[in-house]
C-alpha cells in the first residue's frame, strides 16, 4: 500500500495525453481525483469515468485506455471480484485499486492478484496520484519489454540451429533446446534430459572432459571453443564445440552453467583431410628428388626444398625472399625474365611443361624439365609451384646414344660398301671358274656329230657359295678304241 510522498520533479512522459479510465460511482470522489490530476498534471491527462462494471467493460472494449483506477465496490460488483474482472478485461493495461477501505490484507491480496498499486482515498494527494499513475505505466512498460525479451529469447532458444543448454554443476541437464536434441540424435528435449543423467559418464567419449570443463569454469568463469567427442543416441561419435559461462546467485554460489553447442564433425573431418594432405605434401616436398619452388605473383621465392638447392647449387637462405631470377647467371636477361613471369602469372599463362638448358649463378649448367601449377590459397591468394627435374644425365645419355647410333650407321654403310665390292669380286671369280669347266665333251666315234655320239656326258656343278674349290674335265685317252 502506497504512502503519500511529495513529488518535487514529476517524471517526464511523452507529449500525448495519458488516457485514464476511472471506475467510480461516487461523484465526490471523481471530482477529488479530477482536481488532483489537474493540479499535478497540467492538462496532461484525459479522464474517462465509468460508474459501473458494465460501463467499465464497455470502455475497456474500445481499447483506448492507458491506465485504470478502480474502486472495489460498484453498483454491480464488489470486493476483489471487481478487480479480477477489470484486470482480466484490461489485458495489458495497468490497474490501480482506488479504495475507501484502508485494509492491509485487502491491499496485499489485490497486489498479489495483479494490481499495480493500492491507494486509499482518504490519503490520496495530487503528487501521490501522479506518482502512482506514472509508476504503474512505467512498470507495465517494463513488464511488456521483459515479456517481449523473454518471448524473443524463447523464440531464439527454440529455433536456434545451435544447441543451447543449462546444466547443474553435478552434471545434469536443467534445460536444453530442440537443436541440441537433434545434434545428439534424440527425438525430443525430454528424451535427452531423461536419458543423459550423468554428462561426464554418458555423453563424453573421454569422461575426463567434463572434469576439465568444470575446472575451466571455476577458474575462468567461461569456456570458449571447448572441443570434445561425444556419443550420440545411436552410438555414433561426433565432434562438438562448446561456448559456456558460469551463472552464480547473489551469494556467489554457482547455480548452473549455460552455453551453446555446435556440431563441428564436418569441420574436423575437413581439418583431418587437410592435415593428411599437408603431411603428404610435406613428405613429398622434403624427400622428392625433384626440385620444388614456391613463388608469388611478383616472382618472390617463398620456399624451396633441398633438391632445388642441389639443382641450382645454392643454399635456400640465398633464394627465399628474393626474386626467383636470383638463382640464374647474369648472362640471362633477368629483368625481362621477371617481367615476363609477372605478366604471365597475372594472365594465368605460365607454361605447364618445358625443357631448358640453364647456367645458374653458382656456375652449374643444368638441363631440367620444368612443370608449373597454380595453387589457390584460402584467403584468395594464388601461388605458383614449380617442379624442376634434373635431366642432365638423361640428356648426356641421349647424346651418347645419338653419337653411337651415328657411328653404327657409318660402320654399317662402310660394311655394305665392302660387301658390295666383295660380291662383285665373287661374281667375277664365279665367271672365271665357270669358264674353266669343260664347255664341250668328246664324241665317239671321232668326227661324229655330238647328238650322234655313242657316248653322252652330263654334269652338274653346284658350289656351296658363289665359287667352289673343285674342278673337273673330260679328256679322250686315245683317238680310237683299244679293241
Amino acid at each position: 500500500m502506497s504512502e503519500p510522498v511529495a513529488v518535487q520533479h514529476p517524471i517526464q512522459m511523452e507529449i500525448r495525453k495519458i488516457r485514464i479510465l476511472l471506475i467510480e460511482d461516487d461523484a465526490m470522489d471523481v471530482g477529488l481525483l479530477r482536481n488532483s490530476l489537474e493540479k499535478s498534471g497540467g492538462g496532461r491527462f484525459e479522464l474517462e469515468v465509468a460508474e459501473s462494471m458494465a460501463e467499465a467493460l464497455a470502455c475497456l472494449g474500445r481499447g483506448q485506455t492507458d491506465v485504470v483506477l478502480t474502486d472495489l465496490n460498484l453498483p454491480d460488483s464488489t470486493g476483489l471480484d471487481t478487480f479480477r474482472t477489470i484486470h482480466s478485461a484490461a489485458h495489458e493495461v495497468p490497474v490501480i485499486v482506488l479504495s475507501g477501505i484502508d485494509d492491509e490484507t485487502t491491499a496485499v491480496n489485490a497486489v498479489h492478484a495483479g494490481a499495480e498499486d493500492y491507494l486509499v482515498k482518504d490519503r490520496l494527494t495530487a503528487p501521490l496520484a501522479l506518482r502512482a499513475i506514472i509508476y504503474a505505466m512505467e512498470r507495465n512498460e517494463a513488464k511488456k519489454a521483459m515479456q517481449t525479451a523473454q518471448e524473443k529469447y524463447r523464440s531464439i532458444f527454440e529455433n536456434s540451429v545451435s544447441g543451447i543448454f543449462q546444466t547443474s554443476p553435478e552434471g545434469r541437464y536443467l534445460n536444453v533446446n530442440p537443436a541440441l536434441a537433434r545434434i545428439y540424435g534424440y527425438g525430443s528435449t525430454e528424451e535427452l534430459m531423461s536419458r543423459i543423467s550423468d554428462i561426464a559418464r554418458l555423453l563424453y567419449v573421454d569422461p575426463n572432459r567434463r572434469a576439465e570443463f568444470i575446472r575451466l569454469m571455476q577458474e575462468q568463469e567461461v569456456v570458449k571453443d571447448f572441443e570434445s567427442q561425444i556419443h550420440r543416441k545411436d552410438g555414433s561419435v561426433i565432434w562438438i564445440s562448446e561456448n559456456a559461462r558460469t551463472v552464480r546467485n547473489a551469494d556467489g554460489k554457482i547455480e548452473y552453467y549455460e552455453g551453446m553447442v555446435e556440431d563441428i564433425t564436418a569441420r574436423k573431418e575437413a581439418e583431418e583431410k587437410l592435415r593428411f594432405s599437408e603431411t603428404r605434401f610435406r613428405s613429398v616436398w622434403q624427400s622428392s628428388n625433384d626440385g620444388m619452388r614456391l613463388t608469388d605473383a611478383q616472382g618472390i621465392v617463398l620456399a624451396v626444398n633441398r633438391s632445388y638447392g642441389n639443382i641450382v647449387g645454392l643454399p635456400g637462405e640465398q633464394l627465399v625472399g628474393h626474386p626467383f631470377t636470383a638463382a640464374y647467371a647474369e648472362s640471362e636477361d633477368l629483368a625481362e625474365m621477371l617481367r615476363t613471369y609477372q605478366r604471365h602469372f597475372a594472365d594465368r599463362r605460365i607454361d605447364s611443361q618445358l625443357e631448358r638448358h640453364v647456367t645458374f649463378r653458382s656456375g652449374k649448367t643444368v638441363d631440367f624439365e620444368l612443370s608449373n601449377s597454380f595453387i589457390e590459397m584460402e584467403e584468395g591468394r594464388s601461388l605458383l609451384l614449380s617442379v624442376f627435374r634434373d635431366i642432365t644425365l638423361r640428356r648426356q645419355a641421349e647424346e651418347r646414344e645419338h653419337r653411337m647410333n651415328a657411328e653404327l650407321a657409318r660402320s654399317q654403310a662402310e660394311l655394305r660398301k665392302k660387301n658390295q665390292i666383295m660380291e662383285e669380286d665373287l661374281k667375277m671369280a664365279r665367271e672365271i671358274q665357270l669358264a674353266m669347266l669343260p664347255q664341250q665333251y668328246p664324241v665317239f666315234p671321232l668326227g661324229a656329230a655330238p647328238e650322234q655320239s655313242l657316248l653322252q656326258f652330263r654334269h652338274r656343278y653346284h658350289p656351296t657359295g658363289q665359287v667352289g674349290g673343285d674342278f673337273f674335265n673330260v679328256l679322250p685317252l686315245a683317238a680310237r678304241s683299244s679293241t
